[in-house]
């Protein structure tokens, strides 16, 4: 971040000696660690009047004491600062924010006398100002305690009324969402359990495969002249009802209030087994094309 400007132009703002009649490489020189006691004194005279006296005989390491205990700086720093012995980048972010705290000093002092300034006439006209917003319903006016009661529970039973409504539009829906055939469903599930029943052994028998194109020792597998095709059909399968699951899944996930959904019961388990079924037969069709 370049501080320069911002800094250059609070310098010229609040009237540093001489300021005016200084080029660039001169204003630079106000922020090097020759000056340092100087334009800290000198910053902190312009933020409070009240340091005048103080820091007329204060040494740097007041100074730095000052700066840490107003928050400009951390402790760890504070003396480094005074003598320009911290990085560069510090320094310039340790001036930038007593120059940002200098400027925000100057700007509320401005707005007090601003108000200070405000004359009668605009006061009465502001007071006088006709503040209702829609005349043609009426004058405006002030409620009652009373009054101001009963249009509080007058809102409140209609944000019931609201939220009854909206319940009972979700409850309606949730009535109405499509559901599984409950001899479908025990289908599947009978269907899943079968599956899940005859894995391990599809599981080692491919496994076999593999490791025998590895020429490792295992049992010979023999197949009949119709396997690639019923492979084939086992995996063509095996994603048909891998992408149906899916989509029961996601119609659950859609309408989770929906106990028929909920039932069915293939969330994850099952899709991970059709994932691995369907690995299994691309590992298969892959040493066949071998």
């Amino acid at each position: 971040m370049d501080y320069f400007p911002f800094m250059k132009d609070c310098l010229k703002e609040f009237q540093y000696p001489k300021i005016q009649s200084m080029d660039d490489p001169e204003i630079t020189d106000i922020f090097s660690k020759v000056n340092r006691e100087f334009l800290v004194s000198w910053i902190l005279k312009q933020i409070d009047q009240d340091f005048c006296t103080f820091v007329e005989n204060a040494t740097k390491e007041d100074l730095a004491e000052i700066i840490y205990c107003h928050g400009f700086c951390d402790a760890s720093i504070k003396y480094k600062f005074m003598n320009g012995e911290c990085e560069s980048n510090k320094q310039f972010r340790i001036l930038y924010r007593m120059f940002k705290h200098l400027k925000s000093v100057s700007d509320a002092k401005k707005c007090d006398q601003q108000v200070d300034n405000f004359p009668l006439e605009q006061i009465e006209t502001c007071s006088n100002f006709n503040t209702n917003l829609f005349p043609t319903y009426g004058p405006k006016r002030t409620l009652t305690t009373a009054e101001r009661h009963k249009k509080m529970q007058d809102y409140r039973q209609e944000i019931e009324n609201l939220r009854s409504s909206i319940a009972a539009a979700a409850s309606k829906q949730t009535q109405n969402a499509p559901s599984l055939d409950p001899r479908l469903t025990h289908q599947l599930g009978a269907t899943m359990h079968d599956i899940e029943m005859n894995f391990p052994d599809f599981k080692r028998k491919v496994l076999d495969l593999m490791r025998e194109r590895d020429g490792l020792e295992v049992e010979r597998s023999c197949f009949g002249p119709d396997f690639a095709e019923k492979l084939a059909a086992c995996s063509k399968n095996m994603k048909v009802l891998l992408e149906y699951i899916q989509s029961i899944n996601k119609m659950a996930d859609f309408n989770e209030n929906n106990k028929d959904l909920d039932s069915v019961g293939l969330n994850n388990r099952s899709s991970a087994l059709m994932r691995q079924i369907a690995e299994l037969c691309n590992d298969v069709t892959a040493l066949k094309k071998e």
